[in-house]
């Protein structure tokens, strides 16, 4: 009796162990686990188009450009990410320029002579800025493959600038840009002249000096600008906060030579007595402020304007 008894616990115990083993999960795959280094894996950064954006960025900008203390969020353009590479460079503003003014925009879609972000690889823009990149990590292969680079960079500017995904730059109304100023004393029809470092030269006895100024913008006729105001001050960055005088819009334009243009329309115009305002010897600086009733009201010269820019902008009361 005990040896059947015996025998029927072992079968049971035998039963159970294998109904257990037949009901267990299957052991799953541990995501930490080495993959199996024998499978192909196809590359994330192989790109049917060098000129798009994310090939631009993996390529060039990352590797190239957002080095320590450079383009890695110390200062813009913001080379990190895809994001911050395509938001910091289309349609915004520049820092470094040349003598001229010429450039607004770090990247103008479809025109690369507008677009300072070429030049900047290409010019010493300034000619004490250098070529950028100023210095490469020794890992890049910029030295190599800079001129297919530029090429790449060129391409994409010249193509409207898309994004990652190929779709177009939103197209901007562009702000006033400076077109020229000019001033004339007694009703002369002759400007005065400019000293070397482009201050205008008024002379003494001027009872009246005729103030224009030109302006450009891509889609308003600056006759029809919304906001026309110039304030003057002896402080180059006006922090006296002078008051606003009206500019006028004459309807007779004065066609003059302009700031970096043969011939441009001088529409906007104000006339004061230098002499009861400041005194012999006096340098006067001027601002104006005009809105072309899309955007916000510009400011011309600005803050962050060059040196060269504000002089262009001024002028001073001779002995």
């Amino acid at each position: 009796m005990k040896i059947v008894t015996l025998k029927y616990l072992i079968a049971v115990n035998l039963m159970i162990f294998m109904l257990m083993m037949g009901c267990s999960k299957e052991e799953a795959d541990n995501p930490f686990d080495p993959f199996n280094k024998g499978e192909e894996i196809e590359d994330p950064f192989t790109f049917d188009d060098s000129t798009n954006f994310a090939a631009l960025h993996h390529f060039i900008f990352q590797t190239t450009c957002a080095n320590s203390g450079c383009h890695d969020g110390t200062f813009e353009p913001d080379f990190r990410t895809i994001s911050s590479s395509y938001n910091t460079l289309l349609y915004q503003p520049v820092i470094k320029n040349d003598q001229n003014g010429t450039y607004t925009y770090r990247v103008v879609p479809g025109n690369v002579e507008q677009s300072q972000l070429y030049t900047r690889m290409t010019t010493d823009i300034d000619g004490f800025s250098g070529i950028m990149p100023l210095e490469t990590d020794p890992d890049s292969d910029w030295e190599t493959k800079k001129e297919k680079y530029k090429g790449f960079i060129k391409s994409w500017i010249e193509k409207g600038a898309p994004d990652m995904f190929g779709n177009p730059a939103e197209s901007v109304d562009l702000k006033p840009q400076l077109g020229g100023f000019i001033a004339f004393a007694n009703g002369s029809s002759n400007p005065l002249p400019r000293n070397s470092s482009g201050t205008i030269q008024v002379p003494a006895g001027t009872n009246q000096l005729d103030l224009w100024f030109a302006f450009i913008d891509d889609n308003t006729n600056p006759l029809n600008f919304s906001h026309n105001k110039v304030q003057f001050s002896l402080s180059t960055d006006f922090v006296d906060q002078p008051d606003d005088n009206n500019l006028q819009i004459s309807s007779n334009p004065v066609s003059h030579s302009g700031y970096n243009v043969s011939q441009i329309s001088y529409t906007h115009q104000i006339t004061i007595s230098p002499f009861n305002n400041w005194s012999t010897g006096n340098r006067i600086f001027v601002r104006t402020f005009v809105s072309d009733g899309v955007n916000d009201v510009t400011e011309i010269p600005s803050d962050g304007a060059a040196g060269y820019i504000k002089n262009y902008f001024s002028f001073r009361l001779l002995d």
